[in-house]
C-alpha cells in the first residue's frame, strides 16, 4: 500500500508540474522578441564569386555584397526594426563593417555584430546607393529598401517571431588611379616660304609625365647627312634646284630609356624652280632703226644739197 501510496504521489507530482508548465506557456508566449546575435553579419566577394564568409577577403576593384541576418527568435513580434551600418571610409588593408539592428519593443533592444573585409592592397570600401534589399529566408525579395543604412539606418519594418529575414547591400572595393602614361610627340614641323634655296624649319613638340626632350634630327632630302641637335629652329641652304621632302624626328628619354617620335605633320615638301633667264634692258635703238636713221639723214642731205646747187646755178645766170 505504502508503494502504491508512493506512486501516487510521484503521479500527483507530474501533474501538477505539467499543469504548472502549461500555465506558464502563456508567459514565454509573451515575453519580449529579440535579434538573435551571433555570426549574423557576412560578405560575399560577388567579383569572386565566393560564398558569403567573415573575414571575407578582396582584391582592389573587387565588388561585394554584405548581408545582415534578422532572426527573431521569440513568438512575439517585433516592431520598427532599423538596421544601420558603419562601413570605415578609411584606406588600409583591414575594412571591420559594424551591425547594429534594434527594435522599440526589443529586449534587449539591440543587437551587434561585425564583419571583417581583409584587402590584397591598401584600399577603401564604399557604399553602392540603390542596393538595399530586404529578402525572407529563402532569398527572395520582400521590397528594396532607401538608401541611408550606412547614415542613420533604414527602418524595415515589423519582423514576426520566429522568423528569418535578410537585409543586403552592395559595396565596392575602391580603384587604385593608374599612374600617367609619358607622353612624347612630335606635333608639327614649320618651313618658311622659300625664296631663296634657303629655309627655316621650326619644330613643336610634346613631353610630359615623365619623358624629357632630347634632341631633334632634321632630314633634308637631299643626300645630305641628317642633322642632329637641340635647336627646336634651324636653317639650312640646299646646293641645288628642286623639290625636297623635309622631316624631323624629335628623341625623348621616357622612364630612363631612348624614344622617338615623328609624325606626318612633322613632314613638309619644299620646292625650288630654277629661274628664267636675265633679259637684256632696251637702253637705245636696235640695229634695224640705226640703219633706217642713217638712211632718213642721206635722204635728207641729198634733197638739201639739190637745192643749194640749184639756187646757185640761179645766181650764176
Amino acid at each position: 500500500m505504502k508503494s502504491l501510496s508512493k506512486l501516487a504521489a510521484v503521479a500527483t507530482g507530474f501533474s501538477i508540474l505539467a499543469i504548472a508548465t502549461f500555465s506558464l506557456s502563456p508567459v514565454l508566449a509573451d515575453s519580449p522578441g529579440q535579434i538573435q546575435g551571433g555570426n549574423i553579419y557576412r560578405i560575399q566577394n560577388i567579383t569572386q564569386k565566393t560564398d558569403f564568409a567573415n573575414p571575407a577577403t578582396a582584391n582592389a576593384c573587387d565588388e561585394l555584397e554584405y548581408s545582415a541576418q534578422l532572426h527573431n527568435d521569440d513568438y512575439q513580434t517585433l516592431n520598427s526594426i532599423v538596421v544601420t551600418v558603419t562601413l570605415p571610409s578609411t584606406v588600409g588593408t583591414s575594412n571591420v563593417s559594424t551591425l547594429k539592428t534594434q527594435a522599440s519593443n526589443g529586449d534587449p533592444s539591440s543587437t551587434t555584430a561585425t564583419a571583417t573585409l581583409k584587402l590584397t592592397s591598401a584600399q577603401s570600401v564604399s557604399f553602392v546607393n540603390g542596393t538595399t534589399e530586404l529578402l525572407d529566408a529563402k532569398g527572395n525579395l520582400i521590397k528594396m529598401l532607401p538608401n541611408g543604412i550606412t547614415q542613420g539606418g533604414v527602418n524595415i519594418g515589423n519582423l514576426a517571431g520566429s522568423t528569418i529575414e535578410y537585409v543586403n547591400f552592395e559595396a565596392k572595393v575602391s580603384c587604385p588611379t593608374p599612374p600617367a602614361q609619358p607622353v612624347y610627340t612630335c606635333d608639327q614641323l614649320s618651313v618658311s616660304e622659300p625664296a631663296t634655296k634657303q629655309i627655316q624649319a621650326d619644330v613643336q613638340y610634346t613631353a610630359k609625365n615623365g619623358a624629357t626632350f632630347q634632341n631633334v634630327t632634321y632630314n633634308f632630302g637631299d643626300g645630305s647627312t641628317p642633322l642632329t641637335t637641340t635647336n627646336t629652329s634651324t636653317t639650312y641652304t640646299y646646293a641645288q634646284y628642286g623639290t625636297y621632302n623635309v622631316t624631323a624626328t624629335v628623341a625623348f628619354e621616357v622612364n630612363g630609356s631612348s624614344q622617338t617620335a615623328t609624325s606626318a605633320n612633322c613632314a613638309k615638301t619644299v620646292s625650288f624652280t630654277t629661274p628664267a633667264p636675265t633679259q637684256l634692258v632696251n637702253t637705245g635703238p636696235s640695229a634695224g632703226g640705226l640703219i633706217g636713221l642713217f638712211g632718213v639723214v642721206t635722204v635728207a642731205g641729198t634733197v638739201a644739197h639739190r637745192l643749194f646747187g640749184r639756187r646757185f646755178a640761179h645766181r650764176s645766170n
